[in-house]
């Protein structure tokens, strides 16, 4: 299975509005989370590649209000704090999107796999 796939089944069940790989239908039912990867690099040496990679992926939680953005954003990291794979959160930002008025918390992680 894909490291998106893992993301996809791991945060399925959190957002009542469902969890999209990319961007979210129009107009989905809120809170709803997407993610997508942000990049992917092999692990190479000077012996050549080892055979792990590092992928970046975002996943972002979208909420009408700041509070129920912020306890679907504790819950995606609660759920990521079972997973089997070991990453880190290399950023964690709060947005409010003036287009939508959607609050968003962007929570980006770094796993090796």
């Amino acid at each position: 299975m894909s490291i998106q796939g893992e993301i996809s089944g791991l945060l399925d069940s959190l957002a009542a509005g469902g969890v999209w790989a990319g961007t979210a239908p129009t107009n989905p039912t809120r809170p709803y989370i997407t993610f997508f990867r942000s990049s992917n690099m092999p692990d190479n040496t000077l012996a050549g590649a080892s055979g792990a990679v590092r992928t970046r992926l975002q996943i972002d939680v979208w909420a009408s209000s700041y509070d129920e953005a912020q306890t679907l954003a504790m819950a995606v990291k609660a759920a990521l704090g079972a997973w089997s794979r070991k990453f880190i959160v290399e950023i964690e930002q709060d947005i409010f999107e003036d287009d939508t008025l959607l609050h968003r918390v962007l929570i980006d992680i770094s796993v090796w796999h």
